[in-house]
């Protein structure tokens, strides 16, 4: 695994002791979401109330299921999530 990821990894595990023992590849979906859609931020109330996945998925059906979801909530397409999610991610997206 890159440096770069694992170092990004290992910073999660630190930061935030309650989820340090999930899998790398899960972590790594955790790096992703906090990059690409949470402007390099993540807690563990993002992980709690707004992250979410299966737990047979790989890499690739989380990082669908996150670009699908931010996807819906730009587009206002929201009906299908949790009142909780809706509430939380708008406020997220709205600074975006």
């Amino acid at each position: 695994m890159n440096e770069l990821i694992r170092r990004e990894i290992d910073e999660i595990r630190k930061d935030i002791r309650k989820i340090s023992d999930l899998s790398e590849e899960y972590l790594f979906s955790l790096v992703c979401f906090k990059y690409f859609y949470n402007d390099g931020y993540l807690s563990y109330k993002d992980y709690r109330e707004i992250f979410v996945d299966g737990k047979n998925d790989d890499i690739i059906d989380i990082l669908t299921k996150i670009d699908q979801t931010i996807s819906n909530f730009k587009m206002n397409v929201t009906s299908s999530y949790n009142e909780k999610l809706r509430k939380n991610l708008k406020d997220k997206l709205s600074y975006i």
